[in-house]
């Protein structure tokens, strides 16, 4: 059969090899991250709680927001692994202003009481209280 249909074949060399990509919805947990095939991987934190699209490939990962890029690594080859990009967690905490005071309300119920440290010693080696 071979020889057959030998004409008939088309010469695959110098055409680029055929890709598999895999396509999955997840979403993006409170730590900034998104969790494919056992690893995780970090976005923006603007997306915290929304849904995005991940995209894999030979060897990279591709994240997408309503068919927007918003992260791109690479494809992490072991298991439970992270991959962060520190960028991603830009502004994800907020600083009060200097001139701000820090302010602990404290009533006289929340004193506490200060003891010499030879009263733990003791309680240690078995002392009495």
């Amino acid at each position: 059969m071979f020889e057959e249909e030998r004409e008939l074949l088309i010469d695959h060399r110098g055409r680029p090899p055929y890709i598999l990509q895999e396509r999955v919805i997840r979403h993006v947990a409170k730590d900034c991250l998104v969790t494919f095939e056992t690893n995780r991987y970090s976005v923006p934190s603007r997306f915290v709680g929304k849904q995005v699209e991940v995209h894999s490939d030979a060897d990279l990962i591709r994240i997408f927001h309503d068919g927007h890029l918003i992260a791109i690594h690479t494809l992490c080859q072991g298991t439970y692994q992270i991959q962060v990009e520190r960028a991603h967690y830009n502004g994800i905490f907020s600083r009060r202003e200097p001139s701000a005071p820090l302010v602990c309300p404290q009533s006289s119920e929340d004193e506490v009481e200060v003891r010499d440290l030879a009263f733990y010693e003791n309680l240690v080696e078995g002392g009495a209280v």
